[in-house]
Parts: C-alpha cells; structure tokens; sequence
C-alpha cells in the first residue's frame, strides 16, 4: 500500500511541477509572451497524468486489498458473533431447591 500512495504521490508532484515552474518563472519575469495562455493551457494536462495513471495503481493494490478486506471481514463476523443468543441449558446441571 505504501508504494501505491508514493507512486501517486510522486504522479502529482510530477504533473504540477511544470506548472509551478511556469507560473515560478511568470510571476519574476517582466515580459510578457503571447504563448503565455497556451502554455498554461498545455500544462494544465499534465496534472491529470496521475489521474490517468490511477486505475493503473488499483490494479496493482487490488490484490493487497482483497487479502486485507478478507481479514477486516473476517474480524468483523467475529466480533458480531458474540452477541447475545439462545442458551441450551443441560437439564442436570440445574439445581432444583
């Protein structure tokens, strides 16, 4: 699991990290060019990159997540189970007075 939230992780910072160096170097330049609106409009698509990229990491956490979500449900009876049900009492193992 743990590899799956760096991988994505590192998609996201790798998908605005363009943009950030663009708007970086935007906001210190003085100059203004008139590809500027493409450019944001171009950068702007690889932020979905990691979104693109997601279902590819389910595939890869699924099985972790099969074995896990067993073990969460089998817990979970478990712990249901202990409720309070019908009793059978054995008939003398009761002390009659």
């Amino acid at each position: 699991m743990l590899r799956e939230l760096v991988f994505v992780s590192g998609l996201e910072c790798i998908s605005w990290s363009p943009v950030s160096l663009i708007s970086g170097i935007d906001i210190i330049s003085t100059t203004k060019t008139s590809l500027e609106p493409e450019f944001k409009w171009v950068l702007f698509g690889f932020i979905y990159l990691a979104i693109l990229f997601s279902p590819l990491v389910s595939i890869i956490a699924l099985p972790e997540l099969k074995i896990e979500i067993t073990k969460w449900t089998q817990k979970q009876c478990a712990c249901n189970n202990n409720g309070i049900h019908p009793m059978m009492i054995d008939p003398s193992s009761v002390e009659r007075t």
